[in-house]
């Protein structure tokens, strides 16, 4: 993964007790700030974004379209087991991003986001979402909300 060049700020904040410092720098085109607290010695965050001396506990792109919070942690012990499958692909970042450009910035995708899911392959169940229910759709390795959206790549480069 690419490194990223964080921009140290003497701006605090208190997210959810924990006093947090601001961050920022670009990661693949686009530009972050992120809260990290030096309260939980880690260099982790959400998604690809990390590298700061503390845990990152929100971050925002420059757009506002992208927000990341961390609302809970717990303290557990348990064992990571990772399932293989012969379906997996090995794939280069390149095409993967090409692959996922591809699918979600289909102009088809928003209106039939069930599209690329093999006929006979999902089932649907209703997902209340902050008393709104969705119809989803899922197989054993995707799930879909089935509700019309414009894709916004996290990733621009």
């Amino acid at each position: 993964m690419a490194k990223i060049d964080w921009t140290l700020t003497d701006d605090t904040l208190t997210i959810s007790g924990l006093l947090c410092h601001r961050a920022t720098g670009k990661l693949y085109g686009k530009q972050w700030t992120a809260w990290y607290t030096e309260e939980m010695p880690s260099s982790a965050g959400p998604w690809k974004l990390r590298g700061l001396p503390g845990l990152i506990i929100k971050a925002e792109d420059a757009e506002g379209i992208h927000c990341f919070t961390l609302y809970e942690t717990k303290n557990e012990v348990i064992d990571i087991n990772m399932i293989g499958s012969p379906e997996y692909q090995k794939l280069s970042r390149k095409k993967l991003m090409a692959f996922k450009k591809k699918t979600l910035g289909n102009p088809r995708y928003p209106k039939e986001p069930t599209y690329y899911v093999p006929e006979g392959a999902d089932e649907v169940l209703e997902v209340n979402v902050n008393g709104t229910f969705y119809s989803v759709g899922y197989n054993s390795h995707m799930m879909i909300l089935q509700k019309s959206h414009v894709y916004k790549p996290l990733e621009l480069e």
